[in-house]
């Protein structure tokens, strides 16, 4: 099989759905379903302002974290 290296910033969005799809059947039959569920979480003050926020999802028994931001005037306060 010859095989071609392509680099880009604008994938096809069927590409990118095919190597989801891919990713997932193999997975799949791996370890099993990943029963994955997005997952966020705000913190707010008390103006309803939102000052952290974690985002991301839980699948196979597992948190994975996309995005985790604290405001500048929490952060290391424990």
């Amino acid at each position: 099989m010859k095989t071609t290296l392509e680099i880009t910033a604008e994938p096809l969005p069927r590409d990118l759905a095919f190597l989801g799809e891919s990713l997932t059947a193999f997975n799949d039959g791996d370890v099993g379903p990943s029963d994955r569920k997005p997952l966020v979480v705000f913190v707010r003050d008390e103006h309803d302002a939102v000052v952290a926020g974690i985002s991301g999802y839980t699948a196979w028994g597992w948190l994975y974290v996309q995005w985790l931001w604290v405001d500048e005037t929490l952060r290391g306060k424990g």
